[in-house]
């Protein structure tokens, strides 16, 4: 039954038998209808003693080159391939690795990865240019290349014979890394090489003391970065880079038109916007844009050490002066292009309109917004303010029908005794003197006729009136025939 296959009788004589130094695949097979990962699952973190004739192999305490087997291990996750596997301990006493049993028969593991590395650090010493100064001398004794190659500790000839000057004891010029120390890059002057336990421990996040390269389709991971310890001739700041960034930044000097020489303090980064150039020749949008700065960044959502700020004053009120950061600049910007708000300065062109919140309210303010956009948008003159929209009549001077607020509607829409802004003459546009308030109502009315037009309606709407009452069809002839 399948609850008995996986019953604690049979946990505990698959434990019993594996104390006896039986693998999880003869536990199996003993115990039956158990597979050997099932039975693996259970003796998972147990390294039980192993005696002699057991399921496996006992290699403890044996040694392998560097390596000594110290206990048997469990093998990882995603590993198909059969076997036992041990911890073992290297003889450099840096780590313990976990190893397969047939890796260490068949002498494929050998150290933690020690040997390798000690001898990349020999091939660099063999072809230093120490050794080449070496090899010179050996050669002005009379030694062949081969010769030379057997002393210095088995270089292959043709390397030898590749370092000097054909048919000369000259050696060729050394293509080993040259210390840059001395040198000026832009604003940068490279003092020298700074070994990494003396690099600021803010500064390692941005280095590593190896690192990865690929040449033709092979890592390389043994190369040493030099890190350069650098000062800026004009804050005399330190920075660290490395060769590759200042190269990066000296090529671009020299080649391409840059304004970034090296300093984050003294220059503006890649990418960052210059006010003080096209397209924005100083100007964004109220704000005249005179010069920038650099100040220590505060904020702990960003990478950057530095903020850019610029020094910026208002053309609205020729007074207000400040620094405004870089992002805030282009939100200016940003707004401006998208949404078509006008010029934004201060404050000092909407200060008196939120006064003008406070004394009417936020109804009356959006009535005064609708007609100042709409008449922006038709291209029609305007200089009304606030207290223009001020004196509404309590009865509509037109029609003589009572005017409902805009604070009292709550349709949210216009009715027929809505208030609404009149021009009388509707070439002059919504100036003062030119507007009157009426009703909803009267101003469809009028429209945009002129007085001498409304008469001949009134005369014409009379005529008809008079007809309509001889020939019996006036509406209020049929509703008095309806009341009788």
């Amino acid at each position: 039954m399948p609850g008995n296959r996986h019953s604690q009788a049979s946990r505990d004589r698959a434990f019993k038998l594996h104390s006896q130094g039986l693998s999880a695949l003869a536990i199996s097979n003993k115990i039956g209808s158990v597979s050997g990962t099932t039975v693996l699952r259970w003796l998972k973190g147990i390294t039980p003693p192993i005696e002699e004739g057991g399921g496996i192999n006992n290699l403890k305490d044996e040694v392998f080159t560097k390596l000594t087997v110290k206990k048997l291990g469990i093998r990882p996750k995603g590993v198909k391939k059969k076997g036992a596997w041990w911890w073992c301990e290297c003889s450099c006493k840096k780590m313990c690795v976990l190893v397969p049993a047939q890796g260490l028969r068949q002498n494929e593991y050998k150290s933690c990865g020690c040997i390798g590395t000690k001898m990349l650090s020999d091939k660099r010493k063999y072809y230093s240019q120490e050794t080449r100064e070496k090899a010179r001398q050996l050669k002005i004794q009379g030694k062949t290349h081969r010769q030379i190659g057997q002393i210095l500790g088995g270089i292959p000839k043709p390397t030898v014979r590749g370092w000097f000057e054909t048919g000369t004891t000259e050696l060729k010029k050394f293509k080993g890394k040259t210390d840059r120390s001395g040198e000026v890059v832009g604003l940068l002057n490279v003092d020298c090489i700074i070994k990494w336990d003396d690099l600021p421990e803010h500064e390692k996040s941005n280095f590593k003391e190896d690192r990865k390269k690929k040449r033709k389709g092979r890592n390389y991971s043994n190369e040493i970065v030099e890190i350069y310890q650098c000062t800026c001739k004009s804050c005399k700041r330190k920075s660290y880079r490395t060769w590759d960034g200042l190269y990066n930044i000296k090529r671009k000097l020299n080649k391409d038109p840059s304004a970034f020489r090296g300093c984050i303090w003294c220059d503006l980064l890649p990418g960052s916007t210059d006010y003080l150039k096209e397209p924005y020749n100083g100007k964004v949008s109220a704000w005249q844009v005179m010069k920038w700065r650099k100040v220590e960044n505060k904020m702990p959502s960003r990478n950057s050490e530095t903020i850019t700020e610029w020094f910026c004053k208002c053309t609205l009120c020729n007074k207000t002066e400040r620094w405004i950061r870089a992002s805030q600049l282009n939100s200016i910007d940003r707004g401006v292009n998208m949404n078509k708000t006008g010029l934004i300065g201060c404050g000092c062109n909407t200060k008196p309109l939120q006064d003008y919140y406070q004394k009417y309210g936020r109804a009356h303010m959006e009535w005064f917004y609708e007609t100042r956009t709409r008449a922006k948008k038709e291209n029609i003159p305007f200089n009304l303010d606030p207290d223009d929209f001020a004196d509404i009549p309590k009865v509509c001077p037109v029609l003589g029908i009572p005017i409902v607020l805009r604070e009292d509607n709550t349709t949210g829409r216009p009715l027929d005794n809505s208030p609404s802004i009149d021009k009388f003459y509707p070439k002059l546009g919504y100036v003062k003197g030119n507007v009157q308030i009426i009703s909803y109502r009267a101003n469809r009315f009028k429209n945009d006729g002129t007085p001498q037009e409304w008469e001949k309606i009134g005369e014409w709407c009379k005529k008809e009136d008079i007809r309509m009452r001889l020939e019996g069809r006036h509406p209020d002839q049929h509703q008095q025939k309806e009341n009788l």
